[in-house]
C-alpha cells in the first residue's frame, strides 16, 4: 500500500508533536513480512518502506519486530526497533495511507 511515514523517535528519543510534523516524511510502498534474520538468530516481522527512484526500488525505512498498535480509517501506528550503525533503537511510525 502507498503510504507516507513519519518516524516518532530519533535514536530512541521521542519527538514532540511539532518536531514530528516538521520532520521529513517518507513516501513509498509499505511492506510487512515475516523473515528470519540470522544476526538476531530468530524469525521476526519486519516493516519496510520502499521507494522507487529512477525505476530502482530502495528501502528508505525499516523496523524489526513490527507490531501494529492502532489502525483507523487511513492511519495506523507501527512499533518496532530500528538499527543504526549496529545499535538498536525503539521506533514508532505514524503511517498515513495515501
Amino acid at each position: 500500500m502507498h503510504v507516507q511515514v513519519r518516524p516518532i523517535n530519533v535514536k530512541g528519543r521521542p519527538l514532540f508533536t511539532k518536531e514530528r510534523l516538521r520532520s521529513q516524511a517518507y513516501i513509498g510502498e509499505l511492506k510487512v513480512h515475516e523473515t528470519r534474520l540470522d544476526r538476531f538468530g530468530r524469525g521476526m516481522t519486519t516493516a519496510t518502506v520502499v521507494s522507487t527512484i529512477d525505476n530502482i526500488p530502495a528501502t528508505v525505512l525499516e523496523i524489526h519486530d513490527a507490531a501494529v498498535l492502532s489502525l483507523e480509517k487511513d492511519k495506523m501506528r507501527i512499533r518496532g526497533f530500528e538499527e543504526i550503525k549496529g545499535v538498536q533503537f525503539a521506533q514508532v511510525w505514524d503511517v498515513e495511507i495515501i
